[in-house]
């Protein structure tokens, strides 16, 4: 997966995670509720060759102030959701991307 950032105002931006692969993918953002940050949706499946834009709100606590976050979103194949499903010979492993605000 491949992802880009474009600015769309001064308290956000869009993220855009693109599934390069032939199989159904989850993309699931680590959520820190103490964070600044806030990424919606939290959990998005992509289909194949597909993207998906997720929204990295800033809520700064104080003003004139620095802030900055390790953004993380692990990425895995719809068909690894359940251990029942998967065998040996299809098994893969989870990935994941960071983005730094």
């Amino acid at each position: 997966a491949v992802v880009s950032t474009q600015s769309t105002g001064v308290h956000h931006k869009t993220v855009t995670v693109t599934n390069h692969t032939k199989g159904r993918v989850t993309a699931i953002w680590n959520d820190n509720p103490d964070s600044v940050f806030t990424v919606l949706p939290i959990e998005c499946d992509i289909q194949p060759y597909k993207s998906a834009s997720f929204r990295v709100n800033f809520h700064p606590r104080n003003p004139n102030q620095f802030y900055g976050a390790n953004l993380e979103c692990t990425t895995f194949y719809k068909s690894m959701r359940d251990a029942q499903l998967v065998n040996e010979e299809t098994s893969c492993l989870s990935w994941s991307q960071s983005v730094y605000c």
